[in-house]
């Protein structure tokens, strides 16, 4: 079942490393400077992420089938934002396998994260770099696709035996550290970031059940989405966004 007391930590510790930030605000610049960000950007970053798959990996081998490495590719797309030194982040993170074939059957398997974080940078807001530690919560989704690697057509059009895809939801908590620089243009309108982050996911469930259809699969072993990670983080911002870079005007 979820570890209730596990959440219930990441909600405390998320809302009063907010509240600390909020003490930092200057209340005499009034309410729309307070909720204007300091750096705002997109981007994107790849890496590489752990995961925890030696259950699953022993029932495929069980099967007759081929294993998947605990370490994938990662790609993900975000969003980040301070305020000042509060820092909130949001991210969609795919991981990558190649896919298996054994005996004309071929195997998938997928997982991914949506991830919200927050956090706070620990140099001066008005530096071209930063460095935050953060924490966030998290959903996880993994997925397992079965099918035949070829049909003919006459196959195709008379076989009544379905691929098999089946999936499973997990709630996570994500620690981490983060770090960007930033490269402006003169008048600050655009520019790009580069950063690096490394954390580490923490599965919260741990008897989730795989379902297809609307039906659970009671045999097959859940995935642990649990493991360190790192990626490299490329972002950017454009003219509709240059007053987001008044953190490091003159």
């Amino acid at each position: 079942m979820i570890s209730t007391k596990r959440i219930l930590l990441a909600v405390i510790v998320m809302a009063a490393s907010t509240l600390v930030q909020a003490g930092e605000v200057n209340c005499d610049t009034g309410m729309m400077k307070m909720m204007k960000p300091t750096h705002e950007f997109g981007y994107v970053s790849a890496g590489s992420a752990w995961l925890t798959l030696g259950k699953v990996n022993s029932f495929l081998n069980g099967q007759g089938l081929s294993g998947f490495p605990e370490q994938a590719w990662s790609l993900s797309f975000g969003r980040y934002k301070d305020f000042r030194r509060l820092v909130m982040e949001s991210d969609l993170t795919l991981r990558i396998w190649g896919d298996n074939l054994n005996a004309g059957l071929r195997t998938s398997l997928f997982a991914g994260d949506i991830t919200w974080n927050n956090g706070f940078n620990v140099l001066p807001p008005e530096w071209v770099g930063s460095l935050y530690p953060y924490l966030g919560l998290g959903i996880g989704l993994n997925n397992l696709y079965f099918r035949d690697n070829s049909k003919t057509l006459a196959e195709l059009r008379t076989t009544t035996e379905p691929n098999s895809n089946v999936w499973e939801l997990t709630p996570l908590l994500n620690l981490g550290l983060g770090s960007n620089f930033l490269f402006a243009n003169n008048d600050r309108s655009k520019g790009l970031v580069v950063g690096l982050g490394a954390g580490y996911l923490v599965d919260l469930y741990y008897t989730k059940r795989w379902m297809s259809d609307g039906i659970y699969i009671s045999d097959l072993p859940s995935i642990s989405q649990t493991g360190p990670y790192v990626r490299l983080v490329l972002g950017a911002w454009g003219k509709h966004h240059h007053h987001h870079m008044e953190g490091h005007e003159e």
